[in-house]
């Protein structure tokens, strides 16, 4: 079973649900993405957050614990790109104590993340997959920025071959994607609308 929790408050009232549910169903696993925000460190939360994130953290520690006491075969698996931010007391042994760092890819990664994004997708001969994987690696970006410049290549392609418009205009058919090719311009102005997002994220202090 996977489950989403977009609030702290929602997840915090359905710890305890999912710990029992984990342990019903041995052997499990449990991710939680951008852990940090859910087990942020309590010695840093001064604002009106401080009591919800202290009673979650709390709440979570415990059940951690109950686990390791009675052996449960149940796995957590916590991703961050903060680890100072998360709860000192998550990071002690027995808990979520071995920390694994996942490096930005090298050229040789972010041409394979670029091939798997690209799988059967129509790609225009004249597009220079080696030369825009050694662009991704000079600018650092992770499989993650990778998966959205593909994603914002095809937004270019379609408005550059009029599929916006005519969705816009509610004449687009699925006949209109025959035959459609990614071009070295579409990636070329994806990669752009990347860096360009990226650069306002760390004016304003977002964390991407």
């Amino acid at each position: 079973r996977s489950t989403l929790f977009p609030y702290t408050t929602l997840f915090r009232s359905s710890i305890r649900e999912v710990f029992d549910e984990l342990e019903e169903n041995q052997p499990s696993v449990l991710f939680i993405d951008e852990i940090d925000a859910l087990m942020a460190d309590r010695n840093k939360t001064k604002d009106s957050t401080h009591n919800s994130m202290t009673s979650t953290v709390s709440q979570l520690l415990q059940c951690i614990d109950n686990l390791e006491k009675t052996n449960a075969q149940v796995w957590i698996i916590g991703a961050t790109n903060r680890p100072n931010a998360i709860d000192p007391a998550i990071k002690r042994g027995g808990r979520l104590g071995d920390l694994e760092e996942v490096k930005r890819p090298d050229v040789d990664g972010c041409r394979k993340i670029l091939d798997l994004y690209l799988k059967d997708k129509n790609i225009s001969k004249d597009f220079d997959r080696d030369g825009f994987a050694k662009e991704c690696h000079h600018l650092e970006y992770t499989g993650a920025d990778i998966a959205q410049i593909v994603h914002n290549a095809k937004r270019k392609m379609y408005k550059r071959c009029g599929i916006t418009k005519k969705m816009d205009e509610g004449t687009y058919t699925d006949k209109d994607l025959y035959g459609l090719e990614y071009s070295q311009e579409d990636f070329d102005e994806a990669l752009k609308t990347q860096q360009i997002n990226k650069e306002i994220k760390r004016r304003i202090g977002f964390n991407s």
